[in-house]
C-alpha cells in the first residue's frame, strides 16, 4: 500500500481504496496508468522515461551522470537522487515505488541543528551539560566562540 496524492482535492490517499475519503474522486485518476517508466517517489508519481536511455548508456561518463542526478533532484525533490539512478542502472527499468528523503525533510533537520551564531557553523560541541547553568554551553570549532 503506498499513499498517494488525491488529484482532485491534493489529500493523501491510499493506492488501494476506491475513491478519496475527502472529496470521492475515484482514486484511478489519480495513479498513473501510463506505464512502466512512472515511478511513485514519496507517494508521488514521476514519469521518469526521458531518464532510462540515459541512465542505460553503456557510455555512461561521471560529468553525464552528475547532470542526470541533478536533474532528477530537481524534478522530484530526492536530497539523494543518486540512490534511484542506480537503481534504475542496475535493474535497467524504472522502480514501481521509490521513497527518500526530500529537499525540504533535509533542510528542516538541518535547522532543527545547533549552528554558532557567530558564523553559522554546525560544526560545534556541547561544553556544558549543567541545568542550573547559564553559562556559554556550546563552543564553535570553527572560529572558536563560545555560546
Amino acid at each position: 500500500m503506498a499513499l498517494i496524492k488525491c488529484i482532485e482535492c491534493g489529500y493523501e490517499i491510499s493506492d488501494k481504496s476506491e475513491k478519496c475519503i475527502k472529496c470521492g474522486c475515484p482514486t484511478e485518476l489519480s495513479i498513473p496508468r501510463n506505464g512502466e517508466n512512472t515511478c511513485l517517489i514519496n507517494g508521488h508519481p514521476y514519469d521518469l522515461s526521458e531518464f532510462l536511455p540515459l541512465l542505460t548508456d553503456p557510455d555512461m561518463t561521471i560529468s553525464k551522470m552528475k547532470v542526470i542526478n541533478d536533474k532528477i533532484r530537481q524534478k522530484t525533490g530526492l536530497a539523494a537522487s543518486m540512490g534511484l539512478c542506480n537503481q534504475i542502472m542496475k535493474t535497467k527499468k524504472i522502480p514501481e515505488k521509490y521513497n527518500g528523503q526530500t529537499l525540504e525533510d533535509m533542510a528542516a533537520q538541518e535547522a532543527k541543528r545547533v549552528h554558532c551564531k557567530y558564523c553559522g557553523s554546525t560544526n560545534v560541541k556541547k561544553l556544558r551539560n549543567n541545568f542550573y547553568n547559564l553559562g556559554n554551553q556550546w563552543h564553535c570549532n570553527n572560529c572558536g566562540s563560545d555560546f
